[in-house]
């Protein structure tokens, strides 16, 4: 670390790229900040673990759900954050029907075919709350349900192959207030 003064002001720099002596300066660096500053440093440094331990966390519960062919899905590419991510955080199907949210998301996803699985993972990070005891199968009959009323195609899977809805009414939209059937 090397202190330079520009125009009466102290400034320090970290000159090392060795990553114990880097943590020795910042260290002493932040014993010669105000308390305001100190703690800001500590905060930053504790939520970086955090991220850490999140990441590291959030990657292992993505290896299961993959294990469980349940793949979490970045449709479109229509922004940096993946559909699940957005969904997440907006919660657009936590005062919905579960038809209305499985609409909803064939629609966002137009672009993809999605198995019930997939459906079942992206109306659960947007809020929406199962009540049934095997929300799978709500899912499949819900979507088989949309299927036969003409609102989106399914591709009917064989063997071990999930079947794939996909959404093929692009004259009905989600506004549309079809009377909902819960399941």
């Amino acid at each position: 670390m090397q202190a330079k003064k520009n125009n009466g002001v102290q400034r320090f720099f970290l000159t090392s790229t060795n990553k114990a002596r880097t943590l020795y300066e910042v260290s002493k660096l932040v014993l010669l900040m105000d308390a305001t500053a100190k703690k800001m440093v500590e905060k930053l440094a504790q939520l970086r673990r955090q991220i850490g331990i999140l990441s590291r966390e959030a990657q292992s519960v993505q290896t299961t759900l993959e294990m469980l062919e349940i793949k979490p899905l970045d449709v479109g590419n229509r922004s940096a954050k993946g559909i699940d991510e957005r969904y997440l955080e907006s919660q657009p199907f936590a005062k919905t029907s579960l038809v209305e949210a499985c609409r909803n998301i064939l629609i966002g996803s137009a672009d993809q075919h999605l198995t019930k699985s997939q459906v079942e993972y992206l109306a659960s990070m947007g809020g929406y709350q199962f009540q049934a005891d095997d929300p799978t199968n709500s899912v499949e009959v819900t979507l088989r349900r949309l299927a036969e009323k003409g609102f989106c195609r399914v591709k009917k899977g064989v063997g071990p192959h999930e079947s794939e809805y996909w959404w093929d009414s692009p004259d009905i939209g989600p506004e549309e207030n079809e009377e909902d059937e819960t399941t």
